[in-house]
């Protein structure tokens, strides 16, 4: 199976261990590699992630492929339609068999199978109104508490079977996950 993750800068305050691709991609990461299953990973990021700091996560195995999202420099020029777009059209272009959207959010239009991780429920009327379209996109979602799932099912009405609660990480729930996909 080849898996895109979405590695890109996810920032917590006060985590205690640093990590440019954000804690819960860093920890996923650290799971699924010590599992003895033979999958492709192709981790993303951003211009925001030096060269030399992702070539890292690549030496630790060679399932592991970084890939750079095109014109990321240039984000804050870029309309998000045409964001969407040039991201979706990369994403289509590796041919995975699941994208793992860690960030939150995914590009609407790419049509393979996407995995995505919520951490919250967004406040504005934009917010959520994007929100509830990238949700009724996702495949599944991966959420950390019983709490915020429930609290996802009332506010977009979503049924119970796609939500998983995901507390401590494990390389067989996650790809357990996939496999529901």
């Amino acid at each position: 199976m080849k898996i895109g993750i979405d590695a890109r800068i996810i920032y917590h305050k006060g985590a205690k261990q640093k990590s440019h691709i954000g804690l819960c991609v860093y920890n996923m990461l650290k799971c699924l590699l010590k599992h003895k299953k033979h999958h492709k990973y192709v981790l993303f990021f951003d211009s925001r992630i030096p060269h030399q700091i992702a070539e890292k996560y690549a030496q630790k195995s060679r399932n592991i492929i970084i890939k750079y999202f095109p014109f990321s420099q240039y984000r804050k020029f870029i309309r998000q339609t045409y964001s969407q777009f040039l991201v979706s059209a990369f994403l289509a272009k590796e041919r995975l068999d699941i994208f793992h959207a860690c960030a939150g959010t995914m590009p609407l239009i790419y049509p393979g199978k996407v995995v995505l991780t919520l951490h919250k429920i967004e406040t504005s009327r934009h917010g959520r109104a994007l929100q509830k379209s990238i949700i009724k996109k996702a495949k599944k979602i991966v959420v950390g508490s019983e709490h915020f799932k429930k609290r996802l099912i009332k506010a977009y009405k979503i049924k119970e079977e796609k939500i998983e609660v995901l507390r401590a990480c494990s390389a067989e729930q996650i790809l357990n996950i996939y496999k529901q996909v």
